[in-house]
């Protein structure tokens, strides 16, 4: 959990906790923070670049930082 993290965030983190060992599976946290108009931008930009579908996303979160805000996208990836 964050301490500095609002009640929303932490719900996300721990409704999508980072599993201690499933072979050579990993789930990933990818966090977009800033700006409400420069995080749309880099999520929709990302979208363009086929990287990940726009509702794929969370939806807008408070940041740790006032006046800030985030998106998270969680993939789950195959480590070698």
């Amino acid at each position: 959990m964050c301490e500095e993290c609002s009640p929303e965030v932490n719900q996300v983190f721990l409704a999508n906790p980072i599993p201690q060992s499933q072979g050579n599976r990993e789930s990933v946290k990818i966090l977009v923070i800033g700006s409400r108009q420069g995080v749309n931008k880099i999520v929709h930009r990302l979208h363009q670049l086929q990287f990940a579908e726009f509702n794929e996303w969370s939806r807008l979160l408070p940041a740790p930082v006032p006046g800030e805000v985030m998106r998270i996208l969680i993939r789950e990836i195959v480590v070698e």
